[in-house]
């Protein structure tokens, strides 16, 4: 009997966690974004659910951001909210409506600029950006994209 306790208490934390598939490539990433960028954190703010970081936004790589952006993560790690440490610059991906929300969350795979892998994926995405400069102009255009918020999924960037 204390087995089987012990054997529901580990599945049922285990499905309380976050869990995410191995993330794609990040031009997939990209498609799959209205807003792609580059940058590093002035502040954050934490509330009892959220914690909302300010970025610098030092390039953007999909969409027209302003130089300032605020993105909101849920809280824990454990309800896919991703952790952004100061001093650091971040490739982030975002989704979004057209009323200036956006959307991220631990399974978008935003990660270290400098790490080996994100300069290899910021590199992707520059050579994708060069590729075709008419995306900018679509990139401006509010896109309609159904978002899907499952208890503890999802972050919000806000310009």
């Amino acid at each position: 009997m204390k087995y089987l306790l012990l054997l529901f208490l580990i599945l049922s934390n285990a499905a309380l966690a976050c869990s995410c598939v191995e993330p794609p490539p990040a031009s997939i990433r990209s498609e799959r974004s209205t807003a792609v960028f580059v940058g590093r954190i002035v502040s954050e703010t934490i509330n009892e659910s959220v914690k909302i970081y300010r970025f610098e936004v030092k390039e953007t790589l999909k969409g027209v951001l302003p130089k300032r952006i605020g993105v909101t993560t849920n809280k824990s790690g454990a309800s896919c909210g991703s952790n952004f440490l100061p001093d650091t610059d971040y490739l982030v991906f975002c989704l979004g409506g057209g009323s200036e929300t956006y959307y991220t969350s631990l399974c978008s795979a935003n990660r270290s600029a400098h790490s080996e892998v994100g300069k290899k994926e910021i590199e992707e995405l520059r050579s994708i950006r060069e590729k075709s400069p008419n995306q900018t102009l679509l990139q401006t255009m509010p896109q309609r994209l159904p978002v899907r918020q499952s208890r503890g999924s999802g972050s919000t960037c806000l310009t």
